[in-house]
């Protein structure tokens, strides 16, 4: 399947299996979303485990009628607090992009409606969601909510999973907060086709290299090649983070919208775990693997202190020549 593409758009890379492929260096939706559905095709849709992992999606949201959402007043765009969330809309629309997937307040299954800083954390964020969301309403761009919940690592305190997350409870929160969701995502459902991805990108694309990285320096682990990132723990069968929101993002682009606005705190609550690493990786993953340079993915990043302000990124421009 040819890609179609302007002369000054793209760079020629040869991937893994011999085959032509040209690099994405400036962002142009139509080009971008091209080279999302062909990388599905040449994956076989990674082995019916994207379909899968959908169907089971639509299934599960099967009769669910979203609310009609909280409509937040339209901020001030000279109000200082309000900058970045302006200029991270007029970024959306300059990309062209007509259907923004939001996904906001992250939650991990171990977690509780009861503890007063993660209900204060996704207080901040859907504050935020709304501000942006108020000012893509008012540009005709559609939206699509979506709530990610991860069921699939442990609780980093005890070692164990666990179940304490009231989903009712959470879900109430959402709309009360004016972030009524249209699909509710569990993590471990992506864990089928990020191992599909992975092997791909292992397989066909030779993005993958495998190296001890243990604590004790012998257990072999998967690692994204250009940057090392880890992927995949074949040792205890384990997906790491990174990979898992990528395989998400897959999902996204190829379902949902045209660019993704995910909007999380800058740290875990209650740890050092850095949400704006993860999302770094995250891109880095998805550039390697769809041969991209520039894309249609937004962040929102909250602070719980007044000394630190929320912050904003956008990744639609030109970012590096490719290697």
């Amino acid at each position: 399947m040819a890609i179609e593409s302007k002369p000054d758009e793209t760079a020629s890379v040869t991937n893994g299996n011999g085959a032509e492929m040209p690099i994405l260096t400036r962002f142009n939706q139509q080009f971008f979303l091209k080279r999302v559905n062909h990388v599905v095709l040449q994956a076989n849709h990674y082995n019916g485990a994207l379909s899968t992992v959908w169907e089971k999606i639509e299934q599960e949201n099967a009769g669910r009628v979203p609310e009609e959402p909280i409509k937040s007043d339209i901020i001030e765009h000279d109000s200082e607090s309000a900058m970045h969330i302006d200029q991270l809309q007029q970024r959306i629309r300059n990309a062209g992009i007509l259907n923004v997937v939001l996904e906001a307040a992250h939650a991990y299954a171990y977690q509780s409606m009861d503890d007063d800083d993660f209900v204060r954390s996704m207080e901040f964020q859907y504050e935020e969601t709304n501000k942006l969301a108020a000012l893509l309403m008012q540009q005709r761009v559609r939206m699509t909510r979506v709530l990610f919940i991860d069921n699939y690592n442990h609780n980093p305190a005890s070692g164990i999973r666990e179940d304490n997350l009231d989903i009712e409870k959470y879900l109430t929160f959402a709309k009360d907060h004016g972030f009524p969701p249209d699909y509710l995502i569990w993590e471990a459902d992506m864990a089928p086709l990020a191992k599909a991805m992975i092997e791909y990108m292992q397989k066909y694309q030779s993005l993958v290299v495998e190296k001890e990285n243990g604590d004790n320096g012998n257990e072999r682990k998967l690692h994204l090649d250009h940057r090392g990132i880890e992927l995949f723990s074949p040792e205890k069968d384990k997906v790491s983070c990174a990979a898992l929101d990528t395989a998400l993002s897959l999902v996204k682009y190829q379902y949902l919208g045209q660019g993704i606005a995910n909007i999380l705190p800058k740290r875990q609550v209650g740890n050092e775990f850095s949400f704006r690493g993860q999302q770094k990786k995250v891109r880095q993953i998805l550039m390697d693997h769809l041969g991209v340079r520039v894309m249609p993915f937004f962040n929102i990043f909250t602070s719980e202190t007044e000394d630190d302000p929320h912050s904003s990124g956008a990744h639609n421009a030109f970012r590096k020549k490719p290697r």
